[in-house]
C-alpha cells in the first residue's frame, strides 16, 4: 500500500510538471532500487492522471466534445468545415487536437522501441534532461502574447503535436516541451498551458490503449491499486493548478536549472560508475 501511494505521489507530481516522470522512474530505479510498476498497475496510474487533467478541463473537454458532435451531425462538405473552422472557435480548437495528435501517434508508433532503449540508459536521460533545461531556460523574460487558441493555424498544431511525440524520450518532459514549444510559436500563456494538456487528454488515452495489450493481470491487489490510481489523480490536479499559476506569473524557466543539474548528476555518475 505504501509503494502505491509513493508511485501515485511520483506519478502525479512527475506527469504535470516539466521535468519528465519517465525520467524519474529511470533514476529512482537506479538510486532508490524502486522497482517499475508491473504493466496493469502503470496504466492505473496514467489512468489517475488522465482523470486529473479531465476533470481541471471539465468546462473544455465538454465544449470540445459538443462541437464534434455538431459537426458529425451537421457537416457533410468540405466547403461547410471550411467555413465551421473560421467562425466557430470550439470547433476549430477540437478540430487542431485532432490535427496535433496524429504526428504524435505517427512518431510514438514508428520510433517506440528506438525511445523504450533509452529507459536502460541513465546518460541518455540525463542528457534529455539537460535538453529540457535548455528548453525551459529559453522561456525566460519571454513576454506574455495576445494570441489566442482561435488564431492558431493547422501548422501550430502539427508542430506541437510533433514535439508531444518525440517527448517519448525518458528525460525530454512532454508538457514542458510542448508548453514551451506554443510559447515559442508566440501563444499566451494560459492558451500554450490549455493546448498542451488537452492535447495530453488523447496522448495518454492511447498509451492507456496500447500498454493494455502488453498485460491484464497485476501483481497487485485491488486496495493498493485503487490507492495509487485516487493519489495520482488527486495529485495530479493538484499539480495542474499549481503549474498553471507558474505560467501565468510568467515563471516557467523556473524548472529549467532542476532539470539541468538533475540531468548533470545522471551523466556525471553514469561516466564514473563506467
Amino acid at each position: 500500500m505504501l509503494n502505491a501511494v509513493i508511485l501515485g505521489i511520483i506519478q502525479g507530481i512527475t506527469e504535470f510538471l516539466p521535468v519528465s516522470s519517465s525520467a524519474h522512474l529511470v533514476i529512482f530505479q537506479q538510486f532508490l532500487g524502486l522497482v517499475e510498476p508491473d504493466v496493469l498497475f502503470g496504466v492505473c496510474l496514467h489512468l489517475g492522471t488522465l482523470v486529473a487533467v479531465v476533470a481541471f478541463y471539465r468546462r473544455q473537454v465538454a465544449g470540445l466534445f459538443a462541437e464534434i458532435w455538431w459537426m458529425l451531425r451537421n457537416v457533410r462538405r468540405l466547403e461547410e468545415l471550411e467555413a465551421a473552422f473560421s467562425g466557430r472557435p470550439a470547433l476549430k480548437a477540437a478540430i487542431l487536437i485532432i490535427v496535433g495528435i496524429i504526428p504524435t501517434g505517427i512518431i510514438g508508433v514508428t520510433l517506440k522501441h528506438q525511445f523504450e532503449a533509452f529507459f536502460s540508459s541513465l546518460l541518455g536521460v540525463g542528457l534529455a534532461l539537460i535538453i529540457t533545461g535548455l528548453i525551459l531556460l529559453g522561456t525566460y523574460r519571454m513576454s506574455n502574447s495576445s494570441r489566442r487558441m482561435y488564431r492558431m493555424g493547422i501548422l501550430d498544431a502539427v508542430i506541437i503535436g510533433m514535439v508531444q511525440g518525440f517527448a517519448a524520450v525518458p528525460g525530454i518532459s512532454r508538457s514542458g516541451s510542448t508548453i514551451a514549444a506554443a510559447l515559442y510559436l508566440g501563444l499566451n500563456r494560459r492558451v500554450a498551458v490549455t493546448f498542451s494538456f488537452l492535447l495530453s487528454i488523447p496522448s495518454i488515452l492511447g498509451a492507456l490503449i496500447l500498454k493494455l495489450h502488453e498485460s491484464h493481470r497485476t501483481a497487485l491487489s485491488l486496495g493498493p491499486t485503487l490507492a495509487g490510481t485516487l493519489v495520482a489523480a488527486l495529485v495530479g490536479y493538484l499539480t495542474i493548478k499549481l503549474l498553471v499559476k507558474i505560467i501565468d506569473q510568467g515563471r516557467f524557466w523556473l524548472f529549467a536549472p532542476y532539470c539541468v543539474l538533475v540531468g548533470l548528476g545522471a551523466v556525471v555518475y553514469e561516466l564514473m560508475s563506467t
